[in-house]
């Protein structure tokens, strides 16, 4: 891929306190099955380089094909909570 889309649900979620690791995954496995990232809403890109679904855009979709789809997710909480998880299509 020439570029890598990125989501940032957190516009939307608010913060979730514990659960936002938890929901930010739910939506990482939707977007999986479906092959569609949802947009990313109240967020200005910081890099224009960055592949980032913006609320005028359309959906970003995810490879087709017979390959399996991956997925990076990460969660930075307080406190130093910090996880990163590679998640794949059935």
């Amino acid at each position: 891929l020439d570029q890598i889309p990125v989501h940032a649900p957190k516009g939307q979620l608010g913060h979730l306190l514990g659960a936002a690791g938890a929901v930010e995954t739910i939506l990482a496995f939707q977007a999986l099955g479906d092959g569609i990232l949802p947009r990313t809403l109240n967020c200005d890109p910081v890099d224009p380089e960055i592949m980032l679904n913006l609320n005028n855009a359309n959906h970003a979709s995810l490879p087709d094909g017979d390959s399996q789809r991956f997925l990076l997710k990460n969660t930075f909480g307080f406190g130093g909570h910090n996880i990163s998880l590679i998640l794949s299509s059935p």
